[in-house]
């Protein structure tokens, strides 16, 4: 796993494990994902590019939230949705590479 991709997954398990609320999810999220300077394969791209969306559209305060706005709880379903997808694509991506090693050297790697 790209270290890179490693921040974000960290980030969102310690977000869903409740470790820190919405609002500084959102800022740490915000913070990194612009900052980002890596080169993702498009589809985990398209996955960081939608929670930073859906991040952006987090407002802690009901009072200025709006139908655009979401709330912790809708941002932390989003992020588990995000996260599960994530993780999919990175056993896709394993398998992959797995396929194209000959069965005699996968045997003894694993």
């Amino acid at each position: 796993m790209e270290p890179s991709i490693k921040i974000y997954i960290d980030l969102t398990e310690n977000f869903i494990g409740q470790k820190f609320s919405a609002a500084e999810f959102q800022e740490k999220y915000l913070n990194i994902f612009k900052n980002e300077t890596a080169i993702f394969p498009e589809p985990i791209f398209e996955v960081l590019d939608r929670l930073f969306a859906d991040a952006d559209a987090f407002c802690a305060d009901p009072g200025l939230r709006d139908e655009d706005d979401s709330d912790e709880n809708e941002l932390l379903e989003k992020s588990e949705a995000a996260l599960n997808e994530l993780k999919l694509l990175l056993l896709s991506e394993l398998w992959q590479f797995l396929e194209v090693i000959p069965t005699s050297v996968r045997y003894n790697w694993l």
